[in-house]
């Protein structure tokens, strides 16, 4: 039997959403699910992006843009990690469904949520476009300070964007099934605020969605011209050689792409599955809800790891940080003795460097590349 679950104000009692009283407490073994996958996804995704973090600003891999893309997911991926994860966790399995943590960090955890999500996506956009002109078109979208400066942009839309929602969020007194609690809410308490929560959660998840569907569209088509240019003759062409050098770059962040589609759209689907009126009036399992939206939080956590597996350029420079055996560079203008000269500051006392920046480990891997 379905109820109202109700605002409890001084002078009225305003109606917020319906659900199943009996079905609203979270069974123990979700809450043991729900705790030991936070419990690993926690360290994993604080110090996998740390170290991703590391390994992009200290190797050579931040002379990639596509790099500095991961850089920018990294850090997206660690606030998730270092807030909101470790919040909710606690949340689900200790305290669901009072909410004893205080009005700021209801609306801090929520706004992180909201604009590492859409920060996330716009920034999965502009990979796919970037691959696409590398790999179709056989050029280079933008260079470095470019790209920077495109997502800057992007953070400020997304961090002006969201404080539309931060203003309806935060804790109401309810009255659930005949027990009082207080609850973190988003957008919530009042009738206009329930509409305008309903069109904006409504619009991102379609908007979400659609977009997800056309990079995918994007990465097949890339995935099938690297397919065909395998099969062509004549290796010394510039152009297929560009296209084979890139299909490594595309796999990486194809698995990236389907990563965030496992982890966000059965959210996004529940989601969408609950805004329809029958659903809302009968209420959906919160244990669903939750196992699915803590899967969509851990996307955090696994991206590290799937850098690792896919890419040797990034295993390679995650064994360099944790050995200590890295080094970061400042290339200059300057002209030394009729050589352009780069300056390397060496955070690793094993290399040794000549006058022109390059050292003789460098030299070595260089000679060998070319005996091959």
């Amino acid at each position: 039997m379905a109820f109202n679950m109700t605002t409890a104000t001084p002078n009225a009692t305003i109606p917020v959403v319906y659900i199943d009283a009996s079905r609203y407490e979270i069974p123990l073994a979700t809450k043991v699910i729900i705790g030991v996958l936070f419990l690993i996804g926690f360290p994993c995704g604080l110090l996998g992006n740390v170290l991703v973090i590391f390994a992009v600003a200290f190797t050579r891999l931040r002379q990639r843009v596509s790099s500095l893309l991961i850089l920018n997911l990294a850090v997206t991926d660690l606030l998730v990690s270092a807030l909101p994860m470790p919040l909710y966790g606690i949340y689900y399995v200790f305290y669901w469904p009072q909410w004893d943590f205080g009005r700021p960090l209801c609306k801090v955890s929520h706004y992180v949520m909201r604009v590492c999500g859409t920060m996330s996506v716009l920034t999965l956009v502009v990979i796919a476009i970037d691959r696409y002109f590398a790999v179709i078109r056989n050029r280079l979208l933008a260079r470095r300070q470019r790209m920077s400066l495109v997502l800057s942009v992007l953070w400020f839309i997304s961090l002006v964007a969201m404080v539309y929602p931060l203003l309806g969020d935060g804790v109401e007194y309810v009255s659930l099934g005949g027990k009082n609690f207080d609850v973190c809410v988003k957008m919530s308490g009042e009738p206009i605020k329930e509409k305008s929560f309903v069109a904006t959660l409504l619009l991102q998840t379609v908007v979400s969605v659609l977009i997800v569907s056309c990079l995918l569209g994007i990465y097949i088509t890339m995935i099938r011209s690297i397919w065909r240019t395998r099969h062509l003759s004549g290796t010394n062409d510039v152009e297929v050689q560009g296209k084979r050098q890139n299909s490594r770059a595309v796999v990486l962040m194809f698995v990236i792409l389907v990563a965030f589609i496992i982890s966000w759209v059965p959210y996004w689907l529940v989601t969408l599955f609950r805004l329809y009126p029958p659903n809302k009036e009968k209420g959906i399992d919160p244990s669903v809800v939750l196992v699915f939206y803590t899967f969509a939080i851990l996307n955090s956590a696994w991206n590290p790891v799937l850098y690792a597996l896919v890419s040797k350029g990034f295993r390679k420079a995650y064994k360099q940080i944790m050995t200590g055996n890295f080094q970061y560079s400042v290339r200059s203008s300057g002209y030394q003795d009729g050589t352009r000269a780069t300056r390397i500051r060496a955070f690793s006392g094993k290399q040794s460097f000549n006058r022109t920046g390059t050292s003789e480990v460098e030299k070595g891997e260089q000679a060998s590349e070319k005996d091959k």
